[in-house]
C-alpha cells in the first residue's frame, strides 16, 4: 500500500524527503493524527530502499538524518544522484528500520512520480 505520492523532476538531488514516522498501533487504527510518534533516537539507522514499482531491483539506497533528538519520529532522506537518474515512470521507497540486529520495516511504501526534465 503506497501512503502518498511525491512527484520527482528526473536528475534533481533536492529537495529533502521528510517524513514523520508514526505508531499505528498507540491510536485508533484509522487515524493517523492519533498515532504517537515512533522514537528514532539512540542510533538506529534507518534507510529507504528505491525501486521502480512492479520490480525487484533495489535501485539505490537512501541515507537519512534524524532532524531533532529522535522522539518525534522526523526523518530526512536526501535522494541519490543514481536514485535521481532514473527515467520517467513510477517509482517506490521502503523505509527500514536497523535497530543493530532487529530490523523494523514500515508497511507502508512512499510513492515517487518521475517526469522527465527539459
Amino acid at each position: 500500500m503506497t501512503c502518498q505520492t511525491i512527484k520527482w523532476v528526473s536528475g534533481n538531488t533536492r529537495p529533502l524527503i521528510k517524513v514523520t514516522l508514526k505508531d499505528k498501533n498507540t491510536g485508533d487504527p484509522h487515524d493517523p493524527d492519533s498515532w504517537l510518534p515512533l522514537d528514532v533516537s539512540g542510533g538506529i539507522v534507518i534507510t529507504m530502499s528505491f525501486r521502480k514499482k512492479g520490480t525487484a531491483l533495489i535501485i539505490d539506497t537512501l541515507s537519512s538524518s534524524v532532524d531533532t533528538d529522535g522522539t518525534d519520529g522526523k526523518v530526512t532522506f536526501t535522494m541519490t544522484a543514481t536514485a535521481a537518474a532514473s527515467i520517467a515512470g513510477g517509482y517506490e521507497g521502503e523505509i527500514n528500520l536497523d535497530y543493530g540486529g532487529p530490523v523494523l520495516t514500515v508497511y507502508d511504501t512512499l510513492g515517487f512520480l518521475f517526469r522527465d526534465s527539459f
